[in-house]
């Protein structure tokens, strides 16, 4: 019957229930924190850089755009410190920044944030 079916998929349901931002926060941690110790060189190492990138961009997706904000910033500052203010991997980082501002309604410094990915385009 249609009681029976609505019972299982509801404690289906509950089986999963998790908090997806403790999860994500959880996972971005452990991700960082082993890059940070495999690193050859120093944490400042270009692969810590795509690794905050990418946890930044899935933080967007999941509607998390502060922490994202800050974890492409810090993706940003080390491209820029790495491969200088004039390369294209920075622009995208400053840009990703930028759509993050957008997010949490900070539109001016999204704007200044544009402007500075569109110099370098």
């Amino acid at each position: 019957s249609a009681s029976s079916h609505s019972q299982k998929h509801m404690s289906a349901m509950d089986e999963f229930d998790f908090n997806i931002v403790d999860t994500i926060q959880e996972g971005s941690s452990c991700i960082i924190n082993t890059i940070v110790q495999y690193s050859d060189d120093s944490p400042k190492d270009i692969s810590l850089a795509v690794c905050l990138s990418t946890i930044g961009e899935g933080l967007i997706k999941a509607r998390q755009p502060r922490e994202a904000c800050q974890r492409l910033e810090e993706a940003a500052s080390m491209y820029r410190e790495i491969l200088g203010k004039k390369h294209i991997d920075v622009a995208r980082a400053v840009n990703s920044v930028a759509k993050s501002l957008v997010k949490l309604n900070e539109s001016r410094a999204a704007l200044i944030r544009y402007g500075e990915a569109s110099s370098t385009y």
